[in-house]
């Protein structure tokens, strides 16, 4: 059995502090741009490349294409990095860390169940996302889903440099 390292130590668990709605919008749309950066020239590329798209299907099926590919690279880049590291780039600039709510790192299974929420709050008009304005823990339903929470690691560090 894998043995997960933990963020948090057990007796610090009930003092954690969470990120907040605005700065983890914040680190959203600075990862959203990033995979936007490799979605879109292989959307264009793979929409270019099919010929039965040349001859006037492009239309009907070019966003369903690059609907595809954004899951895909998005699924990759989510999932990748808050299994290596709890931290997506956008997460890393606002020093925030996604944890499971016990404190341990999370687990590619828990990743990928966190990714689906994802889907989930896009199909529920972004309902989903906003939760995490009005959530004491600031959890937001694919935080809920996956049993993680966003901790703020600069809140963190101020609360232990004056202790």
């Amino acid at each position: 059995m894998e043995e997960r390292s933990e963020v948090i130590s057990d007796g610090q668990v009930d003092k954690m502090h969470y990120a907040g709605f605005w700065l983890r919008l914040g680190g959203f749309i600075i990862d959203g741009l990033l995979v936007f950066t490799v979605t879109a020239p292989l959307g264009v590329w793979a929409s270019v490349s099919t010929p039965w798209l040349r001859t006037g299907g492009y239309l009907v099926v070019a966003p369903f294409i690059l609907l595809s590919i954004a899951v895909v690279v998005g699924f990759l880049y989510f999932t990748l990095f808050w299994t290596w590291r709890g931290q997506t780039p956008g997460k890393m600039l606002i020093r925030a860390k996604v944890v499971r709510t016990n404190g341990e790192t999370l687990s590619f299974g828990h990743a990928a169940l966190r990714f689906l929420g994802f889907l989930v709050c896009f199909l529920t008009i972004y309902v989903g996302f906003i939760m995490i304005a009005f959530n004491m823990q600031k959890r937001g339903l694919h935080d809920t889903i996956a049993d993680t929470c966003v901790i703020n690691l600069r809140a963190r560090l101020t609360k232990d440099n004056t202790t």
